[in-house]
Parts: C-alpha cells; sequence; structure tokens
C-alpha cells in the first residue's frame, strides 16, 4: 500500500509538478500511511514539507494546509518532541478559530492533540484537563452523543484526569466512554477494549481491584457498563487564564 501510494504522488508530480494540489494531497496521503506505520521520522519530514509547500501554494489559511498542520502536530506529540508540538498545535488552533471556528471537528481535533501534548509534558496540567473537557462536550453538541470521535472525546477525557489523579471522575467518564462503544462499535472493538482495561487500571488504582474483575467478566458476558446519565453539555468556548 506504501509503495502504492508513493507511485501516485511520483506520478503526480511528474505530470503536474511537485507543487500541483494533487501531488500535495498524495504527500499529504503518504504521510499518514508513514505515521499509521510507526516510521514517524519519515513522516514528520514528509508533513513538514507538505505543510509549507501547501502554505506556499495553497496560503496558510486553507483548510488543506490546516489539516496538513494538524497532523504534524499529531505526529510531534506521538514521537515525544513536545514543546515542538505545542507550539504547532497552539499557532494551528489560532488560524482554525479564524477560518471554521472552534467547534469544528478539525479545530476539535487540535484541541485534543495539544491537551495530549499537555498533559505528557505535565500530568496534572489544568490547561490539558480544561481542554480535554471542552472537546468532549462540544463533540457532543456537534457530532451527537454517540458519534466515534465524540465518545474518543470521553476516553481521551477520562485519560487526561486520570492522569491528573481525578480518579472518581475519570472513572465517571471512562465509563460512559465504555458504555457508548460497547453500544456503537460493539464490545469486540479494539478500542472498546481499551476503553475496558483503562476503566479497569482507573479501578484498580482506586483499590477497587475485585470490583475491575467483575467489570471484565461482565464485558465478556455482553453486559454493557454502568454510568451515570449527565445533563445535556452546554456550549461554550475556551477558557482563558490569566497569569499573575
Amino acid at each position: 500500500a506504501e509503495k502504492r501510494v508513493r507511485v501516485v504522488k511520483d506520478g503526480f508530480a511528474v505530470l503536474f509538478g511537485l507543487e500541483h494540489p494533487l501531488a500535495l494531497k498524495a504527500a499529504h496521503n503518504e504521510a499518514m500511511m508513514l505515521a499509521d506505520r510507526g516510521f514517524s521520522a519519515r513522516a514528520i519530514q514528509l508533513y513538514s514539507e507538505t505543510l509549507e509547500a501547501r502554505n506556499r501554494v495553497l496560503g496558510p489559511a486553507h483548510l488543506d494546509s490546516l489539516k496538513t498542520a494538524v497532523n504534524l502536530g499529531l505526529e510531534l506529540y506521538k514521537s515525544g518532541e513536545l514543546p515542538r508540538a505545542c507550539i504547532e498545535l497552539r499557532a494551528t488552533i489560532t488560524k482554525l478559530e479564524r477560518v471554521v471556528g472552534r467547534t469544528h471537528p478539525l479545530t476539535l481535533s487540535a484541541l485534543t492533540n495539544l491537551s495530549l501534548a499537555l498533559v505528557a509534558m505535565e500530568p496534572k496540567s489544568e490547561e490539558a484537563q480544561w481542554l480535554s473537557r471542552e472537546v468532549a462536550e462540544n463533540r457532543h453538541i456537534v457530532l451527537g452523543a454517540e458519534h466515534v470521535e465524540t465518545l474518543d472525546g470521553l476516553r481521551d477525557w477520562a485519560f487526561v484526569l486520570a492522569a491528573a489523579g481525578r480518579l472518581a471522575e475519570a472513572e465517571e467518564v471512562g465509563r460512559r466512554a465504555l458504555r457508548g462503544m460497547e453500544r456503537v462499535l460493539g464490545f469486540g472493538h479494539p478500542k472498546t477494549r481499551q476503553a475496558l482495561r483503562s476503566l479497569g487500571e482507573v479501578c484498580g488504582s482506586q483499590g477497587r481491584s475485585e470490583e475491575a474483575e467483575e467489570l471484565m467478566r461482565e464485558h465478556s458476558a455482553g453486559t454493557a457498563a454502568t454510568a451515570k446519565e449527565v445533563p445535556e453539555p452546554q456550549p461554550h468556548g475556551p477558557i482563558v487564564l490569566v497569569v499573575l
């Protein structure tokens, strides 16, 4: 598959030139494939080159340029280049807010990536906690309660809460994520199993290993996780930090 994607990219480059939008789209797709296969350094290099070219050809405010910037920020986070990831993502979020708004799915993806990078640098980051909650609630409002990205947002929010030591809250949000994934994706889906493991770890960290084991048994039997019902979230914008 990687070879086919590269052939397509090279073919467009020969036919139309290296900086034709089709060639740049193919380069973006190749970088995605490299990232998925774990070739992080090569993905970062290709994302960076594609972003530079897209900014030059399409402009930094073009949605295609911003998509590449979001993916670059994610790959920098995954590779451990956390300060650079935060810088890239903050700049991208500022542009996205002007172009498509704070609650656009692409902006929410960038906010998620930023929250994960922040918590990787500082597990108790308050900004990461606020951002992850904002993303989860705005995805619920924009995409619906049972959209996969909404459930991903709940999973990520639970992860950030757990990293901060807010285990009771992490469990509550994690149960909502697991229950939704069981219903939408099925009990055997990898994302569902990941959510189950994470929730079990949170229960175990609170000294309730027997409850964690019971949760596993219920899941294996096809019994959905219980979760607290919560009110519908209300739209809200960014939280402004004032440093004194």
